[in-house]
């Protein structure tokens, strides 16, 4: 803190000082965030460049995920560089928080500007392929990622970048054929992996999409996402049982995670624990009333005991709080067949004695 308090000295102090920031990046190579931000204010404070150590924090918040933050100081880089040419780091910097923001189409000029600086290299390439294709331009986001795959042929992510694109256009073997190549290049491309997985059990090749989910968690074990995909295909195989280790593991690391607890309920239930289910999808509800993933389960037990109304009640929160989500799809299927149920055998009204704790989704309904 006196350090940063301390009058900078002048710039003469710092001639023989080959770079004032090379002890900020070390730690940021490190993983020592709060180090490395120290480390570049001290340098700033002592004359530094300003528009250099800007972008150094930047970096440092993106590194950690907090791309607003990010944001504010890559533009402050550009600011303080003024009539100099800014960084590229920060203009890199400032394009690629604004993609993570879903924004990216405000980035495309910025990707612009650096591919017309530096027309072949590889991260700017990236850069403008992700800006053009969130901006629904792919015709010019494959013409860079080609430019791409000429310049860094072993680049596995550029391939993967051309299956996402084919995958969103609807090409699903175009995107198949694509990640396969990216794994060629990169065998624990996790993520790719993960992406080939859910084009495979969609076209139905359930076996080899359960292998390669398998193999993206002996890659990256703490892989939620591949966890919850591995244990849905597993229970659509009609094998509930060999699901349930992967999520029993998955919120021991993690007890908080609401997707698997829901997945956890869908399991149990489909191995006929239908308690057991009922208090994972209570627990949710505890903490997230809106959870549209526990709402809707709890319509689905309020059904089974004729409380068609309430059923409905949830139901319509599932479609109003989500209504691209697949919860909200199956909702609104089941809401007809509800409706028809109530008018033919009427409802059980709310006046009706409660079933206990156990018997039913009243469980679900979290307390004040």
């Amino acid at each position: 803190m006196f350090t940063e308090l301390a009058p900078a000295p002048s710039p003469a102090t710092n001639t023989g000082e080959t770079d004032p920031y090379k002890m900020a990046a070390d730690y940021l190579t490190k993983g020592m965030h709060d180090r490395a931000a120290a480390e570049a204010r001290r340098a700033m404070a002592r004359g530094a460049d300003r528009a250099e150590g800007q972008a150094l924090l930047g970096t440092v918040f993106a590194k950690q995920g907090l791309h607003g933050e990010a944001l504010e100081r890559y533009r402050e880089a550009r600011r303080e560089a003024g009539d100099k040419v800014a960084p590229k780091t920060a203009l890199l910097g400032e394009a690629w928080s604004l993609v993570r923001l879903g924004r990216g189409a405000e980035a495309r000029p910025l990707a612009d500007t650096l591919l017309g600086r530096e027309p072949e290299d590889i991260d700017t390439l990236m850069l403008a392929a992700t800006s053009r294709s969130d901006a629904g331009d792919p015709a010019a986001a494959l013409a860079a990622l080609e430019t791409a795959r000429r310049v860094a042929p072993v680049r596995a992510d550029v391939q993967q970048k051309i299956g996402d694109i084919a995958r969103s256009l609807g090409d699903f073997e175009g995107a198949i054929s694509a990640y396969r190549h990216a794994l060629q290049l990169d065998q624990d491309f996790a993520v790719v992996r993960f992406q080939l997985a859910r084009l495979l059990a969609a076209k139905g090749s359930l076996k080899e999409a359960e292998q390669e989910l398998v193999a993206a968690l002996d890659a990256v074990p703490t892989y939620a996402e591949a966890t919850l995909e591995l244990a849905a295909l597993r229970r659509q195989a009609g094998r509930a049982g060999d699901a349930l280790p992967l999520l029993i593991d998955l919120l021991q690391r993690d007890p908080y995670h609401f997707d698997a607890l829901i997945a956890l309920g869908e399991t149990l239930l489909s191995i006929g624990r239908k308690r057991d289910a009922i208090t994972a999808f209570t627990r949710v509800l505890r903490f997230d009333p809106m959870h549209v993933g526990a709402l809707y389960h709890e319509g689905a037990l309020l059904v089974e005991q004729k409380r068609y109304r309430e059923a409905i009640t949830r139901w319509e929160r599932v479609i109003a709080h989500a209504p691209a989500s697949e919860y909200a799809k199956r909702a609104k299927r089941e809401m007809r067949t509800a409706a028809d149920l109530a008018r033919i055998f009427g409802d059980r009204t709310t006046n009706d004695k409660k079933p206990s704790r156990a018997s039913g989704p009243t469980s679900t309904t979290p307390r004040s």
